[in-house]
C-alpha cells in the first residue's frame, strides 16, 4: 500500500454521548427524507446534506459521487462548494477504485501531486481527501468525499458522524432509485410503462447508432375492450389485463421488452435479424388472444390489432417510432379485427387533427342538434311486411359532413356524454314513430341501441319513461337493443332493469348475438323478447356449413325460449333463402334497404306493397 494512502474499517455509529448532537443528525436525516417525499430532486437533497456536513468541518469540503447499479458508471451526485471538475478528477484518475473495491474508508494524502488540484478561480488547494463508502443493502451506491485543505487527522467522533451520514446517503439514494423505478412500472400489471420505454429504449438507440442493428415496435391493442369493460366492470377488465400481460410477458421472455402504455394498449420492443422474426412474434401474439379466456366462469373472446414500426427506416427515436406504430395500429383497426399492419408513409397523411376537433365539438353538437337518426327496416319473413325499424345514429358535422358512429360513440362513452345524448335519441325515435302513426302509416316497432354506460337503473328507466311521456308512443312499439355482455355485468341489477322494462311493456333484444359472452342459462333468467343474429354469421351462411350450423342452433334455441329471431346483414337472395328455410322470423340488411332518413322511410312504407312484390324471396 502506498504511504500516502490508508484504509480503515468503519465501525457502526456508536450512541452519541451528546444527545443534542444526535438529535441534530436525526433531524437532518428526517428533513432529507421529507424533502425527497415532497418531490425535491435527489441532487438537491444530497447537496443540502453535503452543506450540513461542511458546517461541522474546518477548512474542508464535502461532495458525493454515485455509482450506477446497472452500468457501474460513476457520476457526480452533489458538490455544493467544490468545482465539479475537481470532484470528477477523482474518477478520471481512478482514485476511487480502492474504496469501491474494499468498501472501507480510504484516506488520500498529498493530493496535489495526484490531481493538480489547485483551482485558480477559487484559490482552493486540497491536501487530504477522506473517501467513505456509501453502502446500502450490501450494494456500493456511492462514495462520500471529504476534501481537506489541511492534513489534520479527523477525530473519532467526527468520523462516526460521517459514517452515520454515509448510511443516510445510502438510504436516500436507494429510496430515490426505488421511487424512480416504481414510477417506471405499471401498477396493475407490473410491466414497464411509457416512461420506462422512453428512458430505456432511447439509451439503447444511442448505444446502437453505430451498430448495424434492427429492431421493431409492435403496438398491441385489445379490440373492443372499452365495450367489455363497460359490460362487466373495471374489476373484470383488470383481471383480463393482468392475465393478458402475464401471457404476453411469458411468451416474449428475454427476447424483448413489453410495456403497458395505456388501458388496453401494450408495446413490444424487440430486435430482429430478418422479417420472419417479426412475423413469428405477431403470430405468437395472435395465438395468445385466440385462446379461450375464462374469468369467473365466463368465456371472453378476445381479438387484437397490431401496428408495427421498424428502426431505423421508420424513425431514429422512441417518440417517432411509437408514433408510426400507432398510425399503423389505426390502419389495422380500419381493416378489421385481428390485423397486423406495418407502417407505410401514406399513413402519415391521415388527418388526426380531425379526432381532436370531434372530441371538442361533441358537447356543443348535442345542443346544436347535429345528431340525426336513420332507420333500417326489419322485414317479417312470413308476411313480407316491414314490421320494425332500427334507429341508427349519425352525426352531421358542419365541417366533416356525416360522421360514422364507430368514430364518435367511443368518445361519447369515455366522457359520459352518451347519457344525455342517449336520452335525446330515445325521445327522437319515439316521437318519429308516433309521427308516422299520425300520418296513417302502418305502425312499426322502433329499435334503439343502448350503451353499457346508459344501462343503469337510475338512468335507463328514467330515460324510457321520459321518452314515452313526451312522445305518447305505445310501449309495445319501443324495442331496446343491448349486447350480451350487458346481461351479466351485474346479474341482480340487470334482472331488476329488465323486469321493470318488461312490466312497462318495453321489449328488449340481444344485439350481435353469438359474438359475446352469454349462455343459455342467462337467457332463461331474463325477460328477453328478441335475439339478433350477428352479421358475421350471416355473411358466409350460404357457403360455410359451420356458420349455417351456428345460425340454425341460435334459431332453434330462440324458438325454444319463445323469442323472435332477427338476422342482421342480409345482402343477397341466397342468404334470404337459407334464413327462411331455417325458420328465422325477421330479416334486416342492404338486400331490403340501406338505412334511410325519416322521409325516405315514409315513402318506403307507403310504397311497400308494390316494392315487396319486386323482391325475390327464393
Amino acid at each position: 500500500m502506498e504511504e500516502n494512502k490508508r484504509i480503515f474499517p468503519l465501525s457502526p455509529l456508536q450512541d452519541s454521548k451528546d444527545l443534542k448532537e444526535s438529535a441534530v443528525l436525526l433531524k437532518e436525516e428526517l428533513d432529507a427524507f421529507k424533502a425527497l417525499a415532497k418531490g425535491s430532486s435527489m441532487t438537491r437533497v444530497l447537496a443540502k446534506l453535503c452543506s450540513t456536513i461542511e458546517s461541522q468541518l474546518l477548512e474542508a469540503f464535502c461532495s458525493i459521487v454515485l455509482i450506477d447499479s446497472e452500468s457501474g458508471k460513476v457520476n457526480l451526485g452533489a458538490s455544493p462548494s467544490l468545482p465539479v471538475t475537481f470532484t470528477m478528477k477523482l474518477v478520471e484518475k481512478g482514485l476511487l477504485f480502492e474504496v469501491i473495491e474494499s468498501k472501507k474508508l480510504v484516506v488520500l494524502k498529498d493530493v496535489e501531486e495526484k490531481i493538480k488540484n489547485r483551482d485558480k478561480r477559487t484559490n482552493i488547494e486540497i491536501n487530504t481527501i477522506w473517501l467513505l463508502p456509501v453502502v446500502s443493502e450490501d450494494e456500493m451506491v456511492g462514495v462520500l468525499c471529504i476534501s481537506q485543505q489541511t492534513s489534520n487527522q479527523l477525530s473519532k467522533a467526527l468520523l462516526e458522524r460521517l459514517s452515520y451520514f454515509s448510511k443516510t446517503f445510502g438510504l436516500i439514494i436507494t429510496k430515490y432509485r426505488r421511487d424512480q423505478q416504481s414510477k417506471m412500472l405499471d401498477r396493475l400489471t407490473g410491466l414497464p410503462n411509457r416512461d420506462y420505454l422512453y428512458s430505456k429504449i432511447n439509451r439503447h438507440i444511442e448505444q446502437v447508432m453505430t451498430v448495424n442493428e434492427s429492431f421493431a415496435f409492435l403496438y398491441i391493442d385489445c379490440d373492443r375492450f372499452t365495450m367489455l369493460n363497460g359490460s362487466f366492470g373495471q374489476q373484470v377488465g383488470d383481471m383480463i389485463l393482468k392475465k393478458l400481460a402475464q401471457e404476453l410477458h411469458h411468451f416474449i421472455g428475454e427476447n424483448g421488452i413489453l410495456s403497458r402504455i395505456d388501458s388496453d394498449e401494450f408495446v413490444l420492443f424487440c430486435t430482429y435479424k430478418e422479417a420472419a422474426d417479426i412475423k413469428r412474434k405477431v403470430e405468437g401474439i395472435f395465438s395468445i388472444f385466440k385462446k379461450p379466456w375464462h374469468i369467473n366462469d365466463h368465456k371472453f373472446p378476445l381479438t387484437v390489432s397490431i401496428g408495427i414500426s421498424e428502426y431505423p427506416i421508420d424513425g431514429l427515436n422512441v417518440h417517432s417510432l411509437l408514433e408510426k406504430a400507432e398510425l399503423a395500429l389505426k390502419q389495422a383497426k380500419k381493416e378489421g379485427l385481428n390485423q397486423a399492419v406495418y407502417y407505410q408513409e401514406s399513413q402519415q397523411h391521415i388527418n388526426y387533427s380531425r379526432q381532436i376537433v370531434l372530441e371538442n365539438d361533441l358537447r356543443s353538437a348535442i345542443e346544436r342538434d347535429e345528431f340525426a337518426l336513420y332507420y333500417q327496416p326489419q322485414v317479417n319473413v312470413r308476411t313480407k311486411q316491414i314490421e320494425g325499424v332500427e334507429a341508427l345514429l349519425r352525426w352531421e358535422h358542419p365541417e366533416f359532413g356525416v360522421v360514422s358512429p364507430a368514430e364518435f360513440i367511443p368518445i361519447l362513452e369515455d366522457t359520459d356524454l352518451i347519457i344525455p345524448l342517449g336520452e335525446v335519441i330515445l325521445i327522437k325515435a319515439c316521437m318519429q314513430q308516433m309521427e308516422w302513426v299520425k300520418k296513417g302509416l302502418p305502425p312499426v316497432t322502433v329499435s334503439v341501441n343502448i350503451s353499457p354506460v346508459q344501462f343503469k337503473p337510475g338512468i335507463i328507466i328514467n330515460a324510457v319513461k321520459k321518452a314515452i311521456r313526451k312522445s305518447g308512443i305505445k310501449p309495445q312499439f319501443l324495442n331496446l337493443e343491448i349486447t350480451e355482455g350487458m346481461l351479466i355485468h351485474n346479474v341482480k341489477e340487470t334482472h331488476c332493469i329488465l323486469t321493470t322494462l318488461n312490466e312497462m311493456g318495453i321489449r328488449v333484444a340481444i344485439d350481435d348475438f353469438g359474438t359475446g359472452y352469454s349462455s343459455l342459462s342467462y337467457l332463461k333468467q331474463f325477460p328477453i323478447k328478441t335475439i339478433k343474429i350477428d352479421r358475421s354469421f350471416v355473411k358466409d351462411i350460404v357457403m360455410d356449413n359451420q356458420d349455417r350450423a351456428i345460425v340454425k342452433a341460435i334459431i332453434e334455441m330462440g324458438k325454444s325460449l319463445n323469442m323472435d329471431l332477427v338476422a342482421e346483414g342480409v345482402e343477397n337472395v341466397q342468404q334470404v333463402k337459407v334464413l327462411k328455410d331455417e325458420g328465422c322470423h325477421f330479416l334486416q340488411g342492404f338486400y331490403f334497404s340501406k338505412p334511410m332518413s325519416n322521409r325516405e322511410v315514409e315513402q318506403q312504407l307507403q310504397r311497400w306493397i308494390d316494392l315487396k312484390e319486386s323482391i325475390k324471396w327464393e
